[in-house]
């Protein structure tokens, strides 16, 4: 066991007491900003800060030690996964409902009960390795449901800057739905 590579490499080159680590936290949605507002005041060695748009994560890049990608609209490309550290969080059972509206898609198949998933983002779209996941219920309204999610991704992140996490590969298969999907 022991933490990732990509941590134990963070953790080797971030000197707290000289410098805070940076996490930069990719969250299109607002409802986001109450999850970095408490992973700040739960880290405060740390300076979490949240960005909304592709325009403002490449300006932000060069000052980050950590990508997490929270709520976020748009694929990473693969220069910035190959070149930093970057975890993502989806809601679902990874490799199932890969893609977007993972829980539209699912509610509209009748899955209430799911899991968040932490993952190291990888060239692929939601197919890197597995981190951590925790049970999820999507019942109740769209709120309710984001709000769930809010304080799993708080404990999830705290696993991950203590490094208590390994990597495990996805399972073969899945399945990978769009935003359209979840409409039609």
């Amino acid at each position: 066991g022991g933490p990732t590579p990509e941590i134990r490499e963070i953790r080797s080159v971030h000197h707290p007491a000289r410098d805070p680590m940076t996490v930069l936290v990719l969250a299109a949605q607002p409802w986001a900003q109450d999850t970095v507002e408490v992973l700040q005041r739960t880290h405060p060695d740390h300076v979490f800060a949240r960005v909304s748009t592709p325009t403002e994560m490449i300006a932000r890049l060069d000052h980050a030690a950590l990508v997490l990608s929270l709520h976020w609209h748009w694929r990473v490309s693969p220069d910035i996964v190959s070149h930093w550290h970057c975890v993502g969080f989806h809601a679902s059972d990874l490799p199932n409902f890969r893609g977007g509206a993972p829980i539209q898609n699912q509610v509209k198949r009748g899955i209430l009960d799911t899991k968040l998933t932490m993952f190291r983002l990888d060239e692929g779209l939601d197919t890197g390795p597995i981190l951590l996941q925790r049970a999820l219920s999507l019942r109740g309204s769209m709120d309710e449901v984001l709000a769930r999610i809010g304080p799993l991704v708080v404990e999830m992140t705290g696993a991950l800057l203590a490094g208590r996490l390994e990597e495990h590969p996805q399972p073969e298969g899945g399945s990978c739905f769009t935003r359209a999907d979840a409409l039609a």
